[in-house]
């Protein structure tokens, strides 16, 4: 499986040139096969075990951040109903594949690795790719350009510009587990007993860590001990699916209240 995602890493190394429409259409399937495969570990629904640098799934691990927290491997990122929106590859911190989205189970958009100006993408509209690239004059200023049969189709061009921008929010441990769970079992086991709500802003790392917790005084009616004993709890929290904006991940803040309801993110 691997040797389909190298080979086509490899050519996107190694020709500084833009793809033809018809070699698109070969990385296309060949990208296909390989998510597919990992695609379809995740809607099977298996058992998955959680350690705080992975996950673990038939012996592979998934979403791996190395000891200098840097994401590794195959990353899988899930909306808030559990399901696979996208997949990639990272190596030191840094995409090294193509980004696949998914909606409904199926692949709907494709994003390649951007060479020099062009970044050369695949939209499915109703099953039928639709070859385009965003032409950068900047990097947050582009032109789109698209196959000729939809140039001024609106609904095409909107959902290729909404691909590009997607913003997929922060989970707590991926999905797999429930934050409340963790919450009450660690208030439960703690000498303090807390029979009220609590305000608390976490600070994730672009790899999901908990780096940071604050408890707004104005927010919270917390004693010394209790902030103490609040922060230690929270900042020991597993890892979450960190906060993907366009093209990768980035360092956010999330408000919990009433102890685990996420009401906001930034």
């Amino acid at each position: 499986m691997l040797a389909i995602l190298f080979k086509i890493i490899s050519y996107l190394i190694n020709n500084r040139t833009r793809p033809t429409k018809v070699v698109i259409q070969k990385m296309k399937k060949e990208v296909l096969i390989f998510f597919s495969i990992m695609l379809f570990c995740f809607l099977c629904k298996p058992s998955f075990v959680f350690a705080q640098n992975s996950i673990k799934l038939y012996g592979e691990s998934y979403n791996k951040i190395d000891k200098k927290n840097r994401k590794q491997g195959n990353w899988i990122f899930f909306d808030t109903s559990a399901n696979v929106e996208l997949t990639t590859y990272y190596e030191d911190d840094k995409i090294s594949s193509p980004l696949v989205f998914y909606k409904n189970s199926d692949t709907v958009f494709i994003r390649l690795p951007k060479k020099n100006n062009y970044e050369d993408f695949i939209y499915y509209k109703d099953n039928l790719p639709v070859s385009g690239s965003f032409v950068y004059t900047t990097d947050s200023l582009y032109t789109i350009e698209i196959d000729a049969a939809y140039i001024n189709d609106t609904a095409v061009l909107n959902q290729v510009r909404y691909y590009r921008q997607l913003k997929i929010r922060p989970i707590y441990m991926f999905g797999q587990k429930k934050m409340a769970d963790y919450i009450s079992a660690a208030f439960f086991s703690s000498n303090y007993f807390f029979n009220k709500n609590i305000y608390a802003v976490l600070y994730i790392s672009s790899s999901g860590i908990v780096t940071k917790v604050d408890f707004p005084a104005d927010k919270n009616n917390l004693h010394s001990n209790e902030e103490i004993e609040c922060r230690h709890i929270y900042e020991s929290m597993p890892r979450w699916q960190p906060l993907f904006v366009g093209d990768n991940t980035k360092a956010c803040r999330i408000v919990l209240t009433h102890n685990t309801k996420i009401t906001d993110f930034y």
